[in-house]
């Protein structure tokens, strides 16, 4: 149920959380490794001298084709930890960052919309990552939303001193991201109580969640959060409590949480709710990611995004992300390989062709915007466009529209049920 109530003052334990949330870190960091040693193993092998480089030689880094080799079909270069401290990392504006800007907007509107679309059809839709296993996820289908939708055990988030430890989320870290990710299908009733142990147990600083709670007349996620200001729900041992809603971004309605977990766990989170973006599809706007996203970036805290299933629109934001970072970082971009790297993290993740286009198409707008597409691609990228919009429309023409009326407070009192 949800209530108003004067907030109490909650105890915080400082005595052992710090060291045992870094050695699960740690533990947990390793389980990416391997979980991504398949499909780093075809990215290209950075050169020896380029790996030992120390900040100030990363300032002056050749962008010589040939300090890397290619390995199969596949051209994407690591990023290394020292270059994060010399480039930015929300906008290009070293000469090799517009570069690698350059690079891609060529590479895109030479394949055009057509070459991506046939790209997922041919390499991303069959794909299935090679090694991952998914015991946990069959031992517990009452609390999985989807029965096809698998949650890979290597990198699984494992929930501690809880009465399961098991949570159909799956941690999304490690080069090129600046910051780590979680993501995670939408709450589901039996589910809630799991949800919130696991953003209090992983100190989450941002969620991001891209469905709305009901979808073309069916639940897409549970109303975990108190949607008006100054309301609060609670669980047995949960209490959260919505501090400020700021509506001021035309996208996303911000709302700053409050949660205190068994009396005594206490933090604040931003919860960032994108309600116009289509199930299976993609959204209008193609800039309202990016800002989104610079929301979150530099947060030492992870970010728990979801949506229903939690794996098209929750793949493709932060699939967008590593595509972003792997420019930003100086480095060539294969989105081909970076939705692959992230499958092998997060399966399925990236759920649709139009989802795959549509990762072009805000990164080269983003270019566009940047001033870093060539000259002799102009007429080119005109095209890719004209494309783009004719396909987006005939797909909008095929669906039934979604109505999105305003969230409304529900104005019951003291106490309010969830909706």
């Amino acid at each position: 149920m949800r209530r108003e109530k004067t907030p109490r003052r909650s105890r915080v334990s400082n005595s052992t959380g710090p060291r045992r949330r870094k050695s699960e870190r740690r533990i947990r960091h390793d389980d990416d490794n391997l979980a991504a040693e398949a499909v780093k193993a075809r990215m290209i092998r950075s050169s020896k001298a380029a790996t030992n480089n120390n900040v100030g030689q990363a300032k002056n880094r050749s962008c010589d084709e040939n300090e890397t080799e290619r390995v199969g079909v596949t051209e994407t270069e690591t990023v290394h930890q020292n270059v994060k401290s010399v480039v930015d990392r929300d906008r290009p504006i070293s000469p090799l960052q517009k570069q690698r800007f350059e690079d891609f907007t060529r590479d895109a509107v030479n394949k055009g919309v057509q070459g991506i679309l046939e790209e997922y059809q041919i390499h991303l839709k069959p794909y299935v990552p090679v090694g991952i296993t998914k015991k946990a996820f069959d031992a517990n289908p009452k609390k999985n939303r989807y029965a096809d939708v698998v949650c890979i055990d290597g990198t699984r988030v494992i929930l501690k001193n809880h009465t399961t430890d098991y949570i159909h989320a799956n941690f999304v870290r490690g080069e090129p991201l600046m910051n780590g990710f979680i993501c995670t299908q939408g709450p589901m009733m039996d589910t809630v109580k799991d949800f919130w142990k696991m953003v209090s147990q992983e100190h989450v600083g941002n969620i991001i969640m891209l469905c709305d709670t009901v979808e073309q007349g069916k639940e897409k996620c549970n109303q975990y959060w108190p949607r008006e200001e100054g309301c609060t729900v609670e669980w047995q041992g949960i209490q959260v409590r919505n501090i400020k809603v700021d509506n001021s971004d035309s996208t996303t309605v911000v709302s700053t949480l409050e949660l205190v977990y068994d009396r005594k766990d206490k933090i604040v989170i931003k919860h960032h709710h994108w309600r116009t973006w289509p199930d299976k599809s993609v959204p209008q706007s193609v800039l309202a990611p990016f800002r989104l996203l610079r929301n979150v970036r530099h947060s030492q805290r992870p970010t728990v995004v979801h949506c229903s299933a939690g794996i098209g629109r929750t793949g493709s934001v932060v699939a967008l992300e590593m595509c972003y970072q792997q420019l930003l970082a100086e480095n060539k971009l294969n989105v081909l390989d970076i939705v692959k790297l992230l499958r092998h993290m997060r399966m399925h993740a990236v759920q649709t062709d139009l989802q795959y286009l549509y990762l072009f198409k805000c990164l080269l707008t983003f270019s566009q915007k940047h001033k870093t597409i060539p000259g002799d691609c102009s007429s080119k990228l005109e095209q890719f466009d004209r494309d783009y919009q004719v396909l987006i429309d005939a797909k909008m023409a095929e669906e039934k529209p979604e109505a999105y009326a305003p969230l409304q407070p529900l104005k019951l009192g003291k106490f309010a049920p969830i909706p």
